[in-house]
């Protein structure tokens, strides 16, 4: 199951970067360090590029980026 985060203003989700940087800034979200937010970022946008087939990754190399 995936939780969806919502906008207050609005009906639409919110992205996954607006998500990430809420979980640096926002005091009672507050749950990862920027280092923390930089890794993940970088494991989701190697994932949207393998997704694309515009890379091959291999799970070795997945496992060293996480």
């Amino acid at each position: 199951m995936v939780a969806k985060s919502r906008s207050p203003d609005s009906n639409l989700t919110i992205g996954f970067d607006l998500c990430l940087r809420k979980c640096i800034s926002e005091e009672p979200l507050r749950c990862l360090i920027e280092d923390e937010a930089l890794t993940i970022q970088n494991l989701n946008s190697l994932c949207d590029t393998a997704q694309n087939y515009f890379t091959e990754l291999s799970e070795d190399l997945l496992y060293i980026y996480s």
